[in-house]
C-alpha cells in the first residue's frame, strides 16, 4: 500500500464566518526535502506544445493560453514530487491532493492508462486551464477518463470561495466526484471519504464504476455499493492512522462524536468557523486523550507510533482564505508543522516573498519540475529559517508548547485584525509579516532553547561523524541524538555510540554517531544543517545546529 500522507480540512461557505470556502491543507512528505514558492505567469503556448510528464507518462497536448498561478513546489534531491503540490490560479481556483493508501485495482496497464497515464500534471493542468472548482474537478474527472491516473489512488480537493469538490482517483479510469456541501464541514486523510450517493447532494461516477465493482466481487450488488468498501486497500482498510486523524478532527471541528468504522464525509454544521479553526484542526496531536502518548526529546508528538493530524512529516501547511477578488486571497502559510510554526498570511497571487525563498524563473522550473535534480543544501533564506526554528523546537516542545501556541494564538489575532485594515500594497504587508515572523521565532527562541555550540566532522576512517558540544551540565549519553535537519528524531537521528561521550572539562564534550545514520536518506551533494539534541544529568533538554560537508 502506498504510504499515508497528508490532510485535508474543507468548510463549507455557509458554515464559513467568511462567508466563502476555507481550505487547510497539511502537506506531509517523508525524507530530505525542500519546498519553493513561486508565481507562473499566465501563457501562450504553441499548438505542438505537448506539457512534460514523469518518465514513462503520458506527454498531453498544452492550451493554448493558460492561467497564471502561485506554486508551492516539493523537491527532492533526485526531482521534483509527482504528487505534493498546493497552486492556486488568477481565478481563485486551488488544488491540493491526499495519498488514498492505495486502491485494489491491479488490472493491467494497457487496459487502465494510455501511454502511461499522468499524475503530476492533473494538478498543473488545473491550475493552468480551470476558471471555478467546478471546470476543475470536470477537468480532473475528464484527464481521468481519457489517460487514466497513474498512481495506485489519490485524493483531489478543488475549492475556490463558492465550492469545493473532493474527486477520488484510483489507478486508472475510474473516478467518484462530490460537491462538498455548503453547511458541512469535511477532514480528509489518507483514505477514501466518500462512499456513495447519499454522502452529498451533488455525487457522481464514472459510468463503469458500480459494475465493474460487482464483476470482481468487491461489491455484493449494485444497491450495495460502497466506494471505500469496494475499492479501498485491505492493507489500509480502517487503518488507525486514517481514522484517528479524520475522526479527531472532525471532533475538533464540530464537537460530535463518530463510529470510525463509518466516518462521514461531510459533516452539516450551525457553527461558523474562521481560518483560525482551521489551523487548530490542522494542528492537533490528540491532546487531552488516551491517543495523545509522547516520549523521547522534548517529549514531542510528532514522533510516536500513533500518527497525529500534524506529524512528524509535515513540510507546510497552509489554510486558503478566499476572498472575492482572486487577488486578495490570504494563503495562510505555516512553512513546516503548524503547532510549531507561525501563520503568515501571505497574498501569493500578488507575488512571493523574497525573504521566503525565492524562485528565479517559476515557468522555467515548472517544465523542468519532474527531471531536474535539486540542490538540498541548507540555504540562507526565510523558509530554512523556519524550518531550523521547528527542528530546533522538536527538542524542547514539551517545554514550550503552551508559550508557543499562546504566540501563535495572539499571532493569528493580531495579523487578522491587521489584514482585514490594511491599506498598504499586499505584496508590502507580505514582505512585512516575513519580517515580523521571523524576528518573533528568533526572540522566541531566545528565551525558550537551550541552545550549545556545536561542530561536526567526519571521522578519518568515513565511518563516524565526530561530533564536539558545549554543554553545562553533563550530558546522558543513552539521550544523545544527531541528524541533518526534516527528518524524524526518534527513528531517523543516529544514536549515539555507545561509550564515545568524552569530557574535555570547561563544559566541553565529544560524542561519535554512524555516519550512515546521519546521513540516511538521499540528499545528494552540498552543505547540510544536522541538530544535536539530548538532555543533562539534572533532566533539561539542550540543542544545537552544525554544519556537515557532503561530497
Amino acid at each position: 500500500a502506498e504510504s499515508a500522507n497528508c490532510m485535508t480540512v474543507i468548510v463549507g461557505r455557509k458554515a464559513s464566518a467568511t462567508g466563502r470556502v476555507l481550505l487547510g491543507h497539511n502537506e506531509d512528505d517523508p525524507g530530505r526535502l525542500i519546498v519553493r514558492h513561486g508565481y507562473v505567469p499566465p501563457r501562450e503556448h504553441d499548438t505542438s506544445e505537448l506539457i512534460p510528464g514523469e518518465a514513462g507518462r503520458a506527454r498531453i497536448p498544452q492550451a493554448a493560453r493558460t492561467f497564471g498561478f502561485y506554486w508551492s513546489e516539493v523537491c527532492s534531491a533526485e526531482k521534483g514530487l509527482s504528487a505534493s503540490d498546493l497552486m492556486i490560479n488568477d481565478n481563485g481556483v486551488c488544488v491540493v491532493s491526499n495519498n488514498g493508501c492505495g486502491s485494489r485495482e491491479d488490472g493491467p496497464d494497457e487496459a487502465l492508462l494510455r501511454e502511461g497515464g499522468i499524475a503530476f500534471n492533473v494538478r498543473r493542468i488545473v491550475a493552468e486551464r480551470a476558471g471555478s472548482a467546478r471546470e476543475g474537478a470536470a477537468i480532473i474527472r475528464d484527464l481521468a477518463s481519457e489517460w487514466g491516473y497513474a498512481l495506485s489512488s489519490r485524493i483531489y480537493t478543488v475549492a475556490d470561495e463558492k465550492e469545493a469538490f473532493v474527486v477520488q482517483l484510483m489507478r486508472g479510469h475510474r473516478w467518484l466526484s462530490a460537491r462538498l456541501p455548503d453547511d458541512a464541514v469535511a477532514a480528509i486523510p489518507n483514505h477514501y471519504v466518500i462512499r456513495s450517493r447519499q454522502d452529498a447532494d451533488e455525487v457522481l461516477y464514472s459510468p463503469d464504476l458500480v459494475s465493474y465493482a460487482v464483476g470482481r466481487g468487491w461489491a455484493a450488488s449494485e444497491e450495495a455499493f460502497d466506494f471505500y468498501e469496494a475499492y479501498q486497500s485491505r492493507e489500509c482498510f480502517n487503518d488507525p492512522i486514517n481514522t484517528l486523524r479524520q475522526d479527531y478532527a472532525l471532533r475538533l471541528l464540530t464537537g460530535k462524536a463518530f463510529d470510525r468504522a463509518r466516518l462521514p464525509f461531510a459533516v452539516p454544521t450551525q457553527r461558523l468557523y474562521t481560518a483560525g479553526d482551521v489551523m487548530d484542526a490542522l494542528s492537533c496531536h490528540y491532546e487531552g486523550t488516551s491517543d495523545d502518548l509522547r516520549f523521547g526529546p522534548g517529549a514531542s508528538p510528532h514522533n510516536t507510533p500513533i500518527v497525529r493530524v500534524c506529524r512528524d512529516s509535515t513540510i507546510e501547511s497552509t489554510v486558503v482564505e478566499f476572498a472575492g477578488a482572486p487577488e486578495e486571497t490570504t494563503a495562510w502559510t505555516s512553512f513546516g508543522r503548524p503547532c510549531q510554526q507561525l501563520s503568515l498570511p501571505l497574498h501569493p497571487l500578488c507575488g512571493t516573498v523574497d525573504a521566503i525563498d525565492r524562485m528565479a524563473d517559476p515557468a522555467a522550473t515548472l517544465e523542468s519540475h519532474l527531471s531536474a535534480n535539486s540542490d538540498m543544501s541548507w540555504q540562507d533564506s526565510g523558509w530554512q529559517a523556519f524550518r531550523d526554528f521547528g527542528n530546533m523546537a522538536e527538542f524542547f516542545h514539551a517545554n514550550c508548547e503552551d508559550d508557543l501556541r499562546a504566540l501563535r494564538k495572539a499571532w493569528y489575532a493580531e495579523r487578522t485584525r491587521a489584514n482585514r485594515e490594511r491599506t498598504e500594497p499586499a505584496r508590502q504587508f507580505d514582505i512585512r509579516q516575513a519580517e515580523d515572523g521571523l524576528a518573533a521565532i528568533r526572540q522566541f527562541a531566545e528565551r525558550h532553547f537551550c541552545r550549545v555550540r556545536v561542530s561536526a566532522a567526519v571521522s578519518q576512517d568515513g565511518q563516524r561523524c565526530v561530533v564536539d558540544f558545549d554543554c553545562a551540565e553533563t550530558p546522558r549519553e543513552t539521550s544523545l541524538l544527531f541528524g541533518i535537519g526534516g527528518l524524524n528524531l526518534r527513528t531517523q537521528y543516529a544514536r549515539v555510540l555507545p561509550g564515545s561521550l568524552t569530557a574535555f572539562g570547561g563544559g566541553r564534550f565529544r560524542a561519535e554517531f554512524p555516519l550512515a545514520d546521519v546521513f540516511c536518506v538521499d540528499t545528494g551533494k552540498g552543505r547540510f544543517e544536522c541538530f544535536l539534541g539530548g538532555s543533562m544529568a539534572g533532566g533539561r533538554s539542550f540543542a544545537g545546529m552544525a554544519f556537515l560537508e557532503r561530497a
